[in-house]
This record gives C-alpha cells, sequence and structure tokens, in this order.
C-alpha cells in the first residue's frame, strides 16, 4: 500500500510540476516553487532507491552523488554548479531506476489507477496554455525583435519543455480512447506552444508524440482519410505563421546575435562554434580535470571568455565531459544505455524503442536533456507506458488490470 502511495505521488509530482512551469510568473515572487517540487522529486528517489534497490544500485547511486560532491570542489560559481549538478544527478538516478521493469509496471499501474485525474488535470494545463497563447504580455521580444510565446514561464525553452510533459499527460490520457474532438485540443495545443515558443529543438519531441498519438489511439479509417490531407495543409500554414519559421530565417541571417558565422554556425544558432571551443578546452584540461571535471560552472565560464555569451554547452555530452569528466561521461552513458537496452528487451517494437530514444538523445545532442527536468520527466512517463503498450498490456482496459505486489 505504502509503495502504491508512494507511485501515485510520484505521478502527481510530475503533474503539479506541469501546473507550476506553466504558471509561473503567477506565483509570489519570492516562492521557489519549482526548485521545492524538485525536492519533493528528490525525497521521491531516496524513498525509492531506499525500498527497492540491488548492490549495483546502491553503487551507482553512490558515484553518481560522490561524482558530484567532486565537482563541487573544483568551482567557482556555486550556485550554477549546484543547479545543474543537481539535475544531472536527478536524471542519472531516474534513467537508471526506471530501467527495472516491475518499477516501470509500478508506475504504469499507477497511471492507469489515476488516469481519470490525469486526464482531467491534462484538460486544465491545456486550457491554461490555450489562454495564455491568446495574451499578448506572455510573448517576449528576443532575437533580432522578434516575438516569441513564453506564457507565464521564464523563457521560450521552458514553456516549450512544460508543453512536451503536458503533451504526455494528455496522451497518457487519450490512449486507451477512440478518436474525439476532444483530442484535438488536447494535442495540438501544447504543439502550438512549441511553434510558437520557436525553440526549435522540441520540434523533436513534440513531432514524436505526435506519431505515438496517431499510433496509439483508436481513429477510424474515414477520420484518418478525412483529416489526413487537412492536418497536413493546416501543419503547412501554422508552421510558416508561426514564431517557429522566423526562428529558421532568423538564425540563417544573424546566428546566436553574433556576427561572421558561416551558414553551418548560423544554422546551428551557433552550436558548431562553441562546441568546438568547449571540446577544444577539456582536452587542454589537466588529466585530473579530464577524469573528474571542473564543476557544472566551467562550461558558463569557457562560453563567457572565448564565445562572448555565458551559456551551458547546449550538449550533454560535452556538457558533462567538462562538468564531471569521464568519470561522470561513463555514468550518464551507463544509465542512458541501460534505460534504452532494458526497453527494447521488454518491448516487441523496435521502432517504439526507436522513437523514444529519439526523444532522449535528440535534445540530449543539441540543445541538453538534464536541464531540461520537463523532458525528462515526460520521457519517463512515455517510456513507461509505450513500452507496456508494445507488449499489449497498455491495450488492457485499466479496470481490468491486475495489481501485482507492490
Amino acid at each position: 500500500m505504502r509503495n502504491k502511495l508512494l507511485f501515485d505521488a510520484i505521478v502527481w509530482t510530475f503533474i503539479l510540476f506541469a501546473l507550476t512551469t506553466i504558471t509561473y510568473s503567477l506565483w509570489p515572487g519570492n516562492l521557489p516553487i519549482n526548485r521545492i517540487i524538485g525536492i519533493l522529486v528528490i525525497i521521491e528517489l531516496i524513498v525509492l532507491y531506499s525500498i527497492r534497490s540491488s548492490s549495483w544500485e546502491y553503487l551507482f547511486a553512490s558515484l553518481v552523488c560522490l561524482c558530484f560532491v567532486l565537482s563541487l570542489g573544483f568551482t567557482g560559481d556555486i550556485n550554477d554548479s549546484i543547479l545543474d549538478g543537481v539535475y544531472w544527478v536527478i536524471t542519472s538516478l531516474i534513467l537508471l531506476k526506471f530501467s527495472d521493469n516491475e518499477i516501470r509496471i509500478s508506475l504504469y499501474n499507477a497511471i492507469n489507477r489515476n488516469l481519470a485525474g490525469i486526464k482531467r488535470a491534462s484538460i486544465i494545463l491545456n486550457i491554461i496554455l490555450a489562454i495564455s497563447l491568446m495574451i499578448p504580455n506572455c510573448y517576449s521580444q528576443s532575437w533580432g525583435g522578434s516575438s516569441y510565446f513564453i506564457g507565464f514561464s521564464p523563457s521560450e525553452h521552458t514553456i516549450a519543455s512544460g508543453a512536451c510533459l503536458v503533451l504526455v499527460l494528455s496522451l497518457l490520457s487519450v490512449r486507451l480512447e477512440t478518436f474525439r474532438p476532444l483530442h484535438l485540443f488536447l494535442i495540438f495545443v501544447p504543439i502550438a506552444v512549441v511553434l510558437f515558443s520557436g525553440a526549435r529543438v522540441f520540434l523533436i519531441p513534440a513531432g514524436i508524440l505526435l506519431l505515438l498519438y496517431f499510433g496509439s489511439v483508436k481513429i477510424p479509417t474515414f477520420i484518418k482519410g478525412l483529416f489526413a490531407p487537412i492536418f497536413l495543409i493546416l501543419a503547412v500554414i501554422v508552421f510558416v505563421q508561426s514564431n517557429m519559421w522566423e526562428k529558421f530565417q532568423l538564425t540563417l541571417t544573424s546566428g546566436f546575435g553574433l556576427e561572421n558565422l558561416d551558414f553551418l554556425g548560423a544554422f546551428t544558432s551557433g552550436r558548431s562554434v562553441f562546441w568546438l571551443i568547449d571540446i577544444n578546452a577539456f582536452i587542454q584540461s589537466t588529466p585530473l580535470a579530464i577524469f573528474f571535471g571542473n564543476g557544472f560552472d566551467y562550461v558558463y565560464e569557457v562560453n563567457s571568455s572565448l564565445y562572448g555569451l555565458r551559456i551551458w554547452a547546449h550538449n550533454d555530452f560535452i556538457d558533462i565531459l567538462l562538468s564531471v569528466g569521464l568519470f561522470g561521461f561513463f555514468l550518464y552513458i551507463l544509465a542512458i544505455g541501460k534505460s534504452i537496452v532494458q526497453m527494447k528487451r521488454q518491448s516487441g517494437s523496435f521502432f517504439v524503442v526507436f522513437l523514444l530514444a529519439i526523444y532522449l538523445l535528440g535534445p540530449a545532442f543539441l540543445n541538453g536533456f538534464f536541464v531540461s527536468q520537463h523532458l525528462v520527466y515526460s520521457y519517463l512517463l512515455l517510456s513507461v507506458i509505450i513500452h507496456d503498450k508494445s507488449n499489449q498490456i497498455a491495450s488492457i482496459n485499466p479496470v481490468q488490470i491486475k495489481e501485482g505486489e507492490q
């Protein structure tokens, strides 16, 4: 019973995180609401590891925490180091822990126990997003004066990442249903948010979630035939009229706000430039730093001094090499690999596992996965339910699913 409550709490913590993210500026300024939720996630992880863990998992968790503590000894800016370091620790521990099939099934059962609540929550979350899309103050000017949607969140990337979490919750709530008009609202509002945010990297998870929606919901053939061409035309129109199209045009002319970038540098918003800077900084590090890193603030210092902007690496693997060295890099690769391999072992669909791998690795390579905690939580929920559905578990009516020993 206690374990059931724990997994129920995890589901509702993620829902609460989606809510506080898309309403962030509406909360009192002196209330660090998302950090409070982050503390809840940490507590839930500690409880989860304490009630069920192998010796190997205890060793992994200990090494990750040791790696983080060591990184603090090399840091110059403790605030940047703690924030990004905690994100990395949470992500690594989540990826490893939920590669355990029994843990996945427990979370899956929690999702089905709370299915009605998840649907109500997803409706409320989408209503908030839809309203904010119509409010002029929910757009900010950046990137050469263009306007991008931020909603009530701090930035374009935050609202786009939060929209992906909302989209996963929407998908969870309708995946067992036959197509209904309400689905259009629940699925396409978060996608519109991603488009109007201009955060291009989130086109990857949004596109994957759209594919999974069409693959999981029972849609009559005549509706598919009727809506497919209409949807395609509308999608092109919305994309061309959206802030996303402006972002593509702007990056080809101004890059990341810096001059003298070639086509590749402009198209990647400068990534191809500062990635080389960051990799070179890693190669030139001391042997101690190569193995144990320079702290999570180091990448900000490197890019600030050599590129002119105080930004992270926009690539998990480069970021981790600079921050916690080969030691932390190996642990992170181990967690990702175990998550994907375990899904493949339990799944009958290579294509679904491939989509889930891209959902993780796409943002990890092109912007950052562990720094976008909404993506981490949405990947966790998605990997559980889609992995089980590939075994035809999710196609069973939730009320008929037998709860195992939890």
